[in-house]
């Protein structure tokens, strides 16, 4: 019995030591991985140091992108004749967020090439919208807003704004002095009803997009018909194609 115990603390020292060995191995080896990511994670130019000359290249080229981008914008949010004195607010309206999130995103990002400011599609269904809140004002300033509508010409050529008032006539010289108090009504309106109606679809459209990043519900998009995103597609090309008449 006396000569069992040593084989048995032998036995133990030996069980430690080989638990000791592994933990050892797997220690290692868990460094060996992590350095290696760590090099190849540099290698893409992700663990260099920030270069301001880099940062302010790609500030210029985002700029001058945006900016194209955003006067279009404005342009196509009072594409209407009758409201062309506000496309300046319009390129304005457009331009702030742009610089906002593109400062936003350059410094919180974890993305290595981040472009953000405003996109086409809401912009073109916003201009139906202000020319919708256009006609409804006017009528309730007992104004006749010029109708905008597609129609050829004697040689069969596509032309855009046909009206029976033209709308270069509209709140715009004899027809202001003679409905000087309506007019001025209308532009407020106009302007005060845009405004609010572009911040409040924007974070409309800002919340849906957070909930479906936060809660992982973009995956259910896949199941959108492809029928349903070309006929969204194409009208969202037919309205720029009207807007450029």
């Amino acid at each position: 019995m006396v000569s069992r115990v040593p084989d048995k603390e032998q036995k133990d020292l030996d069980d430690k030591a080989s638990l000791k060995l592994q933990q050892l191995s797997a220690s290692t080896l868990a460094r060996q991985v992590s350095a290696d990511s760590t090099a190849a994670h540099g290698s893409h130019g992700h663990g260099r140091a920030p270069n301001w000359l880099t940062a302010i290249a790609s500030a210029v080229i985002n700029y001058l992108l945006m900016f194209g981008l955003c006067c279009a914008y404005g342009m196509i949010l009072f594409s209407e004749d009758t409201n062309r004195q506000h496309r300046a607010l319009g390129v304005k309206m457009f331009l702030f967020p742009a610089a906002f999130f593109g400062v936003l995103l350059g410094w919180r990002s974890g993305i290595p090439v981040a472009i953000g400011g405003p996109d086409l599609t809401p912009a073109v269904f916003l201009a139906g919208i202000v020319t919708t809140f256009a006609k409804e004002i006017s009528a309730r300033q007992n104004l006749d807003y010029p109708l905008r509508r597609l129609s050829f010409d004697s040689d069969r050529h596509l032309k855009g704004l046909t009206s029976e008032a033209a709308a270069e006539n509209f709140c715009v010289g004899e027809h202001f002095l003679s409905n000087s108090d309506a007019c001025e009504a209308y532009h407020d309106s106009l302007l005060a009803t845009t405004i609010f109606t572009v911040a409040l679809t924007t974070a409309c459209l800002g919340l849906v997009f957070f909930v479906l990043g936060k809660f992982g519900l973009a995956r259910y998009l896949s199941f959108m018909p492809t029928s349903v995103i070309e006929a969204f597609l194409a009208c969202v090309g037919y309205k720029v194609f009207k807007y450029a008449l």
